[in-house]
């Protein structure tokens, strides 16, 4: 098994926190034992062989988006090429070509679309591409979302309102990981908005962002009822 990086920032992550312990052991051997492209050959005998025996049907409800079901053999993490690639995945290079091969296999390409592009936009700056400079307007143009680079100016402008801004890089993952769309980018500026005006916030409880970005949508329909989080 090839070496990976590993997130520390998951010990500050409310949602792995809130794990039993053994759905935080599962989500380890989940992210050590998936191939390359973030795809595991589901082998629950072996994960109980591990862990110890686990409640199959709550993995389904605490990793609800964060796997995704390919078929009964096969599931798919979609934040492990986030992390593991941060710089974007370019079919220009050797050692992503398997994996944008893989993914686009198991048509999983609209989990992988902005690092894919992102991967193809800064290959073609290199000279050594060969990539005519319409492809390189078509490539940023493909990147574009309401008018501003998704990933980049995106990140950087709602990171400047953030009240914390710690764990930026941590921050920047789960941003791509899960504003897609333009209505995810509306959605995120609308939970910022609650969340800056929550009682939390005035008390000086404020998470960190790495915490925050992993965690946002919980904020788009946020109400005045009290809630309790961990810091």
């Amino acid at each position: 098994m090839a070496k990976r990086f590993t997130d520390s920032e998951k010990w500050n992550d409310s949602w792995f926190d809130n794990l039993p312990n053994e759905l935080k052991l599962f989500w380890l051997f989940l992210c050590d034992n998936c191939n390359h492209a973030g795809i595991w050959k589901v082998n629950k005998k072996l994960v109980e062989y591990h862990i110890g025996v686990i409640d199959w049907q709550k993995v389904e409800t605490e990793f609800n988006g964060r796997i995704i079901r390919i078929d009964d053999e096969k599931w798919f993490i979609p934040k492990f090429i986030c992390f593991q690639y941060p710089r974007g995945l370019s079919k220009h290079l050797d050692a992503h070509r398997s994996v944008i091969n893989l993914l686009i296999q198991y048509k999983l390409e609209s989990h992988i679309s902005f690092i894919h592009k992102r991967g193809l936009k800064e290959v073609s700056k290199r000279p050594e591409s060969g990539l005519k400079d319409k492809d390189k307007d078509k490539d940023k143009d493909k990147d574009k979302v309401l008018g501003i680079v998704k990933g980049g100016d995106a990140f950087e402008e709602i990171w400047a309102k953030y009240p914390r801004p710690i764990g930026k890089k941590a921050a920047l993952r789960h941003f791509i990981a899960s504003v897609k769309t333009e209505q995810d980018w509306i959605d995120i500026n609308k939970a910022l908005e609650k969340y800056k005006a929550s009682e939390e916030v005035k008390k000086g409880m404020i998470q960190n962002g790495a915490t925050w970005f992993n965690n946002w949508r919980d904020w788009v329909n946020y109400t005045n009822e009290p809630k309790s989080f961990k810091f």
